[in-house]
């Protein structure tokens, strides 16, 4: 895709998900596919400079796919656009061959050539789950109010995915009752390098401001926490905790 398309993904995942995606007409989408791309300290600035270039093009050639970026702490790219389902995906692959080829023929600039070395990557396909989510009812639904983004990557143990899915449960259930406004998305991997997964990722306007919050919770309700934290461990077969930034200025957002 990379090759064709000269751009790169996440998260991922993990979280800048669900209530991160804003249409003005369509329903909330609830499938997205992840590129996430790889890329060497040493290559950024060519890679950066390559990805404003194709960024700008989308916006003057009025790319029509939601495309929204993220940067972690290890230097990786997530670009994550809503789908309705698998068939889609060969829509979106048709988009940006056109847009492609249309930046050599009409702006003499050769995505394939501009990337050449500077990243590796993989893909994946995350669906929300609403059940296993939880917002206030002012939550934020756009990521430059957020910009901060923790995700939390859950590699499950094969077959634990309905023990998984009940102690998050109980941790929505705790959240509402204690009346807490800590908002959090969670997203399962339908497709990719490991599975099962599951996403789950918290925004803030900045990471101190995150951190306070989590540690007023903590303060409070420790002991509960714990308790259910061993319920939910036992699933797992490792823990990959990633944060890192919306990117808006690599951002393609179709005003309609």
């Amino acid at each position: 895709m990379k090759k064709a398309v000269g751009f790169i993904t996440l998260l991922i995942l993990l979280s800048a998900f669900q209530t991160t995606f804003t249409f003005a007409q369509d329903p909330m989408p609830d499938k997205f596919v992840v590129f996430e791309e790889f890329v060497s300290p040493a290559d950024m600035p060519a890679f950066w400079e390559a990805q404003m270039k194709v960024s700008e093009l989308w916006k003057e050639h009025e790319l029509d796919i939601p495309i929204y970026a993220y940067l972690n702490d290890d230097d990786a790219f997530y670009w994550v656009m809503p789908i309705e389902n698998f068939a889609s995906l060969d829509g979106i692959f048709e988009k940006f061959w056109t847009m492609h080829q249309t930046m050599i023929d009409e702006d003499d600039f050769d995505a394939n050539k501009a990337f050449r070395d500077l990243y590796s990557g993989r893909q994946s396909v995350i669906q929300h789950d609403p059940a296993l989510s939880h917002h206030t009812e002012d939550a934020s639904l756009k990521p430059e109010d957020e910009p901060f983004c923790e995700w939390m990557f859950c590699y499950l143990k094969a077959g634990h995915e309905h023990e998984v899915d009940k102690t998050i449960k109980d941790f929505v259930d705790y959240y509402n009752e204690i009346g807490s406004s800590y908002n959090w998305d969670v997203y399962k991997t339908l497709f990719g390098p490991e599975t099962p997964m599951y996403i789950l990722m918290v925004r803030s306007t900045d990471e101190v401001k995150l951190r306070t919050e989590e540690k007023a919770l903590n303060d409070a309700h420790r002991d509960d926490f714990k308790k259910m934290w061993k319920e939910f461990t036992p699933h797992l077969r490792k823990l990959e905790t990633k944060k890192g930034w919306y990117l808006p200025k690599l951002s393609n957002i179709p005003e309609n």
